[in-house]
Protein backbone atom coordinates (compact mmCIF):
# COMPACT_ATOMS: atom_id res chain seq x y z
CA UNK A 1 0.00 0.00 0.00
CA UNK A 2 2.83 2.40 0.87
CA UNK A 3 4.62 1.66 -2.39
CA UNK A 4 1.47 2.37 -4.41
CA UNK A 5 1.08 5.77 -2.72
CA UNK A 6 4.72 6.66 -3.38
CA UNK A 7 4.40 5.63 -7.02
CA UNK A 8 1.32 7.86 -7.41
CA UNK A 9 3.13 10.81 -5.83
CA UNK A 10 6.16 10.37 -8.09
CA UNK A 11 3.98 9.97 -11.17
CA UNK A 12 2.08 13.14 -10.26
CA UNK A 13 5.31 15.09 -9.79
CA UNK A 14 6.68 13.78 -13.06
CA UNK A 15 3.49 14.76 -14.89
CA UNK A 16 3.54 18.29 -13.41
CA UNK A 17 7.15 18.82 -14.42
CA UNK A 18 6.46 17.46 -17.90
CA UNK A 19 3.38 19.68 -18.42
CA UNK A 20 4.87 22.72 -16.72
CA UNK A 21 3.09 24.81 -14.19
CA UNK A 22 1.52 27.98 -15.56
CA UNK A 23 0.33 29.08 -12.12
CA UNK A 24 3.55 28.42 -10.22
CA UNK A 25 5.23 31.74 -10.99
CA UNK A 26 8.90 32.46 -11.18
CA UNK A 27 11.05 31.45 -14.10
CA UNK A 28 8.70 28.71 -15.35
CA UNK A 29 6.00 31.20 -16.23
CA UNK A 30 6.73 32.79 -19.59
CA UNK A 31 3.46 34.45 -20.52
CA UNK A 32 0.93 36.93 -19.20
CA UNK A 33 -2.69 37.31 -20.26
CA UNK A 34 -4.58 40.56 -19.85
CA UNK A 35 -8.32 39.92 -19.65
CA UNK A 36 -9.30 43.55 -19.44
CA UNK A 37 -8.23 47.07 -18.56
CA UNK A 38 -10.32 48.76 -15.89
CA UNK A 39 -10.39 52.53 -16.27
CA UNK A 40 -10.83 53.90 -12.76
CA UNK A 41 -10.13 57.59 -13.36
CA UNK A 42 -9.33 60.04 -16.13
CA UNK A 43 -9.37 63.74 -16.88
CA UNK A 44 -13.04 64.43 -17.56
CA UNK A 45 -12.09 67.56 -19.55
CA UNK A 46 -10.33 65.59 -22.33
CA UNK A 47 -13.10 66.28 -24.89
CA UNK A 48 -12.03 67.71 -28.22
CA UNK A 49 -15.31 66.96 -29.97
CA UNK A 50 -17.00 69.50 -32.12
CA UNK A 51 -20.46 67.98 -32.51
CA UNK A 52 -23.36 68.71 -30.21
CA UNK A 53 -24.16 65.01 -29.77
CA UNK A 54 -20.61 64.18 -28.63
CA UNK A 55 -20.51 67.13 -26.26
CA UNK A 56 -23.86 66.43 -24.61
CA UNK A 57 -23.82 62.61 -24.70
CA UNK A 58 -22.20 62.38 -21.27
CA UNK A 59 -20.58 58.98 -21.77
CA UNK A 60 -17.46 57.69 -23.47
CA UNK A 61 -16.79 54.89 -25.96
CA UNK A 62 -13.44 53.73 -24.62
CA UNK A 63 -10.90 51.60 -26.45
CA UNK A 64 -7.24 50.73 -25.96
CA UNK A 65 -4.34 50.75 -28.41
CA UNK A 66 -1.36 48.70 -27.23
CA UNK A 67 2.21 48.98 -28.47
CA UNK A 68 5.11 46.67 -27.60
CA UNK A 69 8.56 48.09 -28.29
CA UNK A 70 6.96 50.96 -30.27
CA UNK A 71 5.21 48.49 -32.63
CA UNK A 72 1.41 48.24 -32.80
CA UNK A 73 0.41 45.05 -30.98
CA UNK A 74 -3.36 45.25 -30.45
CA UNK A 75 -6.34 47.57 -30.75
CA UNK A 76 -9.48 46.74 -28.81
CA UNK A 77 -12.98 47.36 -30.09
CA UNK A 78 -14.73 50.26 -28.35
CA UNK A 79 -16.69 49.63 -25.17
CA UNK A 80 -19.74 51.76 -25.85
CA UNK A 81 -21.43 54.32 -23.59
CA UNK A 82 -19.46 53.70 -20.42
CA UNK A 83 -19.31 55.60 -17.18
CA UNK A 84 -16.38 55.25 -14.76
CA UNK A 85 -15.25 52.84 -13.58
CA UNK A 86 -15.27 51.16 -16.98
CA UNK A 87 -13.82 47.94 -18.32
CA UNK A 88 -12.19 47.50 -21.75
CA UNK A 89 -12.30 43.82 -22.70
CA UNK A 90 -9.06 42.41 -24.15
CA UNK A 91 -10.28 38.79 -24.16
CA UNK A 92 -7.14 37.25 -22.67
CA UNK A 93 -4.57 39.09 -24.79
CA UNK A 94 -1.31 37.11 -24.46
CA UNK A 95 2.19 38.51 -24.03
CA UNK A 96 5.10 36.07 -24.07
CA UNK A 97 8.81 35.65 -24.66
CA UNK A 98 10.75 38.80 -25.52
CA UNK A 99 7.53 40.88 -25.33
CA UNK A 100 7.69 40.54 -21.54
CA UNK A 101 11.06 42.31 -21.43
CA UNK A 102 10.07 45.18 -23.70
CA UNK A 103 8.11 48.31 -22.86
CA UNK A 104 4.37 47.95 -23.32
CA UNK A 105 2.53 51.22 -23.92
CA UNK A 106 -1.23 51.35 -23.40
CA UNK A 107 -3.10 54.32 -24.90
CA UNK A 108 -6.73 54.98 -24.03
CA UNK A 109 -9.05 56.77 -26.47
CA UNK A 110 -12.70 57.76 -26.74
CA UNK A 111 -14.11 56.62 -30.08
CA UNK A 112 -16.25 59.19 -31.86
CA UNK A 113 -18.66 58.62 -34.71
CA UNK A 114 -18.39 61.98 -36.45
CA UNK A 115 -14.98 63.30 -35.34
CA UNK A 116 -11.52 61.92 -34.70
CA UNK A 117 -10.90 59.77 -31.64
CA UNK A 118 -10.12 61.65 -28.44
CA UNK A 119 -6.82 60.85 -26.75
CA UNK A 120 -7.42 60.32 -23.02
CA UNK A 121 -4.00 59.24 -21.83
CA UNK A 122 -1.35 56.53 -21.75
CA UNK A 123 0.70 54.40 -19.38
CA UNK A 124 3.80 52.25 -19.78
CA UNK A 125 4.76 48.97 -18.12
CA UNK A 126 7.30 46.18 -18.50
CA UNK A 127 5.05 43.15 -18.06
CA UNK A 128 7.89 40.76 -17.21
CA UNK A 129 8.24 42.53 -13.87
CA UNK A 130 4.87 41.08 -12.85
CA UNK A 131 5.89 37.43 -13.28
CA UNK A 132 7.32 36.93 -9.78
CA UNK A 133 4.23 38.13 -7.88
CA UNK A 134 1.45 37.02 -10.24
CA UNK A 135 -1.03 39.70 -9.18
CA UNK A 136 -4.68 39.40 -10.26
CA UNK A 137 -4.80 43.15 -10.77
CA UNK A 138 -1.99 45.61 -11.43
CA UNK A 139 -2.56 49.37 -11.02
CA UNK A 140 -1.03 51.85 -13.47
CA UNK A 141 -1.39 55.62 -13.55
CA UNK A 142 -0.12 58.65 -15.40
CA UNK A 143 -1.54 62.01 -14.37
CA UNK A 144 -5.32 61.77 -14.12
CA UNK A 145 -5.44 58.43 -15.95
CA UNK A 146 -5.82 55.54 -13.49
CA UNK A 147 -5.99 51.98 -14.80
CA UNK A 148 -5.89 48.44 -13.49
CA UNK A 149 -4.78 45.53 -15.62
CA UNK A 150 -6.94 42.47 -14.89
CA UNK A 151 -4.56 39.54 -15.34
CA UNK A 152 -4.97 35.81 -15.78
CA UNK A 153 -2.23 33.30 -15.16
Amino acid sequence: MKIRSMVLVWMSLAMLSWMGCDGCGGPQLNRIQIDSIDVLGMDEAYFEDDTLHDLTGGSADLFAVIYVNEQLYFESPPTMDVMLPASIDLDGLVFQGIELEQTTKILIFDADEFTTEDYIGEVEVELGGLLADEPDRHPLSNGALQLELVLRW
